[in-house]
């Protein structure tokens, strides 16, 4: 009986051992999608690629401003308008 109840012991401390990393390794994924979500939209947001008028890099904002579609924009690569 003895012998049960250490090897019950054993595993509850490994158990809780075994929670402990993997709600570390859940919160930093959580990070990591996170700042991964923040960067994709930095990114998109920042520009914009225009065919039209050559492989020119305009901002977003920019593209807006002048017109350029829905269409156009998310062609190019962009999310949409912040």
């Amino acid at each position: 009986m003895d012998g049960l109840r250490e090897q019950v012991e054993k595993q509850q401390k490994i158990i809780s051992r075994l929670r402990g990393e993997a709600s570390q390794l859940a919160y930093r994924q959580q990070q990591l999608d996170s700042e991964q979500q923040k960067n994709k939209h930095e990114i998109s947001v920042t520009a914009v690629k225009v065919t039209s008028i050559g492989s020119t890099t305009v901002n977003l904002s920019d593209a807006w401003g002048w017109g350029f579609s829905g269409v156009m924009v998310r062609g190019s690569g962009a999310l949409g308008p912040a």
